[in-house]
């Protein structure tokens, strides 16, 4: 007599389960998905392949459009990791956060990042979180290269994280090409963090322009 074999019910569900609980991403490597998110248009073709939990990554694509987004990846990550503290100072503790409330009003400074050893003045700057029905729009006025700008865009808000994009308008005494109602269009990506009552935000322009802005929130 043949003995019957059952076969073994797997618990797909538990399996289903654990794997939709990945794990966390360190903040190297959140910097470096920050970073692709910036520059992937400089190369359509280029994926992000790897990245440890140190913070080094590879890139697959073509050759000259992977060596456009590591190079901007790498004036990003350069940009926005602070300098290691001094051997003697204490280390200070992490504030607690809150979400990024909208309507919102921010002010504070943009800093450019200098370009071939030139120093570049902080600008005042004014960012404004505003709800346009179901969606989230941004506005930001400042000074760029010299003439008063205005850049608008759509806003994504993750509890303490945002992802602006976007274009900054600027008048014929920028330079550059022009649009039909007589202003330039220069497409811009911004990423921040609110930080107790301030707002960290990092962005890179179209024309490979860094931007580091510190805001701290006015009002609704």
């Amino acid at each position: 007599m043949r003995e019957l074999v059952r076969p073994r019910l797997i618990p797909l569900l538990a399996i289903l389960g654990l794997a939709a609980c990945g794990p966390t991403l360190t903040k190297p490597q959140q910097l470096v998905q920050d970073a692709y998110d910036v520059c992937r248009n400089q190369g359509a073709s280029t994926k992000l392949e790897t990245v440890s939990t140190e913070g080094r990554w590879s890139l697959v694509g073509r050759e000259g459009e992977v060596q456009k987004v590591n190079a901007c990846m790498g004036r990003y990550t350069r940009q926005v990791t602070p300098p290691p503290p001094a051997p003697d100072t204490a280390p200070v503790a992490r504030q607690v956060t809150d979400a990024i409330r909208v309507p919102g009003t921010w002010k504070g400074m943009l800093r450019l990042a200098a370009r071939s050893g030139d120093t570049v003045p902080p600008s005042p700057v004014t960012l404004r979180l505003l709800k346009d029905g179901p969606a989230l729009r941004w506005q930001l006025t400042t000074t760029y290269n010299g003439a008063d700008s205005v850049a608008t865009g759509v806003a994504l808000i993750t509890g303490e994280h945002m992802r602006l994009t976007g274009n900054f308008r600027q008048s014929p005494a920028a330079g550059r090409p022009v649009s039909g109602d007589g202003t330039r269009l220069l497409e811009v990506v911004y990423m921040g963090q609110l930080a107790g009552d301030t707002l960290d935000v990092t962005g890179l322009t179209a024309d490979q322009q860094v931007h580091v802005l510190s805001l701290r929130r006015v009002g609704d």
